[in-house]
């Protein structure tokens, strides 16, 4: 009986210890995901800025483009047909 005990009391500490080690491997799996997402989300809204910046570049571009197109059709139209016409 002494030894069912010694047995049953040897089993509950190894299974303490797998518990433990087991505890111990989730929290540094959730941290490294954790890092992971922080760092794909953090990649991901720099990508987003970049791009925004980018747009905001070309659609004053194409504002500025548009303003002077407006200044002077009729030159820039007539230059065109009279290289056309050569």
């Amino acid at each position: 009986m002494a030894n069912i005990k010694s047995n049953f009391e040897k089993f509950a500490r190894d299974v303490q210890k797998n518990n433990a080690q087991i505890k111990e491997i989730n929290v540094k799996f959730v941290e490294e995901e954790t890092k992971k997402r922080e760092d794909i989300l953090a990649s991901f809204e720099n990508t987003i800025n970049e791009i925004t910046i980018k747009l905001d570049e070309e659609k004053v571009g194409a504002a500025t483009q548009t303003a002077e197109n407006e200044k002077y059709p009729l030159t820039k139209f007539t230059l065109k047909t009279k290289k056309f016409q050569d």
